[in-house]
């Protein structure tokens, strides 16, 4: 009876897990066209599901057929809309992290901890609203299922470990191929940490799994990929930057690190205070030197993984860590995995916490999660809420541009200017371009101009351009120019059309 109580407790507990991202998320859906989605539309109005299925054409690096498949589907039965794509991104993460909280031991803490780092580090999380971003939450239910093959012993662990390599191979290469590089990376943890207990027969299948998964790897890398180290690094940096947007987050990453040293309960307290101090005093020099914190917090979490000799999720989130650099666009959403490994690793083995966790009533989780529910509505309805207002804003603001942007082109289409050049006011490069503008997006459009001109090219066809028109964002206005159309913003500011 009693161990029943403690799993219902444990389950209770996991509803935390998805809190921080699922408040975010309420609060800014369902955005309207957002960077890519406008090349996807652009390419699903004049085509089949069959054509979408197998199409290069798309702007991602391979084809992903599955991915590619459900969001054509999700948009074309919403009618044109991609909130049914949102819905599923959102609905697919929870359940994910949902199912990682229940493969620790310490499931409360890492609960309560990914609802801290979720609602906080959340800018990765912006996939949730894209329809591009239909690739990723498949990713993480395979990182769930590794993270619960992990514990598996005994009989069940080859069975196991089998059948989620067929799931990452189904994800890897009809969703995304970090699914792929994620079991690569469990797997060769789990040759070392299984060297002496295993037999020669199961460590030869490992090894198989291994290498099949390697060349997997390798064949769906596209033909034009080059490794450039600096541009790569480059990449590391400007997503960890991107996830780590403000100061206050340094402080957090902070915290987060000195708290995963303290967390290692196998080294006496009196070591650990000191470890806490150098991580201390190297987090304000990283900070110092303009360097995102949150490197650090995932560095400590790979070395308390090691310490405990978790060599399965240290590889994991040492592989985890440099998934940035692969394709280095500077998109904070490559960084998810290394963050959502580093609360992992907090969690593991934070017996203190999660006895002092355990002995809290569950009917303050409901409480909690009522509680979120009800501030999201009132930011939803525009109730000024002291301090979360002004968390939100940037996100609502960002929001509210995609459908003054998707209202801009509308009018244009269906005015005397339709056949004109649509040119966006600002900077539409990726983050690792341009670091200032995709931080502070007050003026920054919520596309780039690429995509757009594919849009109107596809509405419009082959046409004489006698002008052009330029948008501005955030209530930015051109002197010397016209504006011959404006979308009032509430929260972002008028958006204008200048000529």
């Amino acid at each position: 009876m009693e161990q029943g109580e403690t799993q219902k407790q444990r389950k209770q507990f996991a509803l935390l897990a998805a809190l921080g991202v699922g408040f975010w998320f309420l609060v800014g859906f369902p955005f309207g066209n957002h960077n890519e989605s406008y090349a996807w539309v652009a390419y699903f109005e004049h085509h089949s599901l069959w054509n979408v299925i197998w199409t290069h054409h798309l702007p991602i690096a391979t084809l992903r057929p599955l991915g590619q498949g459900l969001a054509y589907l999700g948009w074309k039965v919403s009618g044109g809309s991609t909130w049914t794509v949102q819905m599923f991104n959102f609905v697919l993460a929870a359940l994910a992290l949902y199912g990682m909280a229940l493969a620790t031991q310490e499931a409360a803490t890492f609960a309560l901890a990914m609802a801290v780092t979720g609602g906080t580090f959340f800018a990765g999380f912006i996939y949730l609203f894209h329809l591009h971003g239909i690739f990723y939450s498949p990713v993480l239910v395979i990182l769930a299922l590794l993270l619960h093959l992990e514990r598996a012993g005994g009989s069940k662990a080859i069975p196991g470990e089998l059948g989620v390599f067929f799931c990452a191979v189904f994800v890897g290469l009809l969703f995304h191929p970090y699914a792929l590089i994620l079991f690569l990376a469990f797997i060769a943890g789990r040759i070392v940490e299984r060297w002496t207990e295993s037999t020669f027969g199961k460590q030869r299948l490992r090894i198989l799994l291994g290498i099949l998964i390697f060349f997997l790897i390798l064949a769906s890398r596209p033909s034009w990929h080059e490794m450039q180290p600096s541009a790569n690094l480059q990449g590391i940096l400007t997503s960890y930057r991107m996830t780590e947007p403000a100061p206050i987050l340094s402080v957090l990453a902070t915290v987060l690190s000195v708290a995963t040293i303290l967390s290692i309960e196998k080294i006496g307290l009196k070591y650990r205070l000191v470890l806490g101090l150098g991580v201390l005093l190297s987090a304000g020099g990283l900070a110092l030197a303009g360097l995102p914190v949150v490197m650090l917090w995932v560095a400590v979490a790979i070395f308390k993984l090691a310490y405990l000799r978790r060599w399965t999720l240290c590889s994991m989130a040492l592989g985890a860590s440099v998934l940035p650099g692969i394709a280095p666009s500077g998109s904070p959403t490559y960084a998810i995995f290394a963050v959502l490994l580093s609360t992992f690793a907090l969690a593991e083995g934070f017996t203190v916490a999660e006895g002092v966790l355990q002995r809290v009533d569950t009917r303050w989780v409901y409480a909690v999660i009522i509680l979120a529910v009800g501030i999201d509505g009132g930011l939803r309805a525009g109730v000024r809420i002291p301090g979360v207002s002004k968390l939100a804003q940037p996100l609502i603001a960002e929001r509210e541009k995609t459908w003054q942007l998707e209202s801009v082109i509308n009018w244009m289409l269906a005015s005397p200017y339709r056949d004109w050049n649509l040119r966006l006011d600002g900077n539409t490069e990726n983050p690792i371009g341009d670091e200032t503008t995709a931080i502070n997006r007050r003026n920054r459009p919520p596309a780039y101009q690429h995509y757009i001109d594919l849009y109107l090219a596809a509405q419009r066809g082959s046409v004489f351009e006698p002008g052009s028109l330029i948008v501005t964002f955030g209530g930015r206005e051109l002197e010397g120019m016209k504006s011959v159309y404006s979308v009032a913003g509430r929260f972002a500011g008028p958006s204008f059309v200048f000529k």
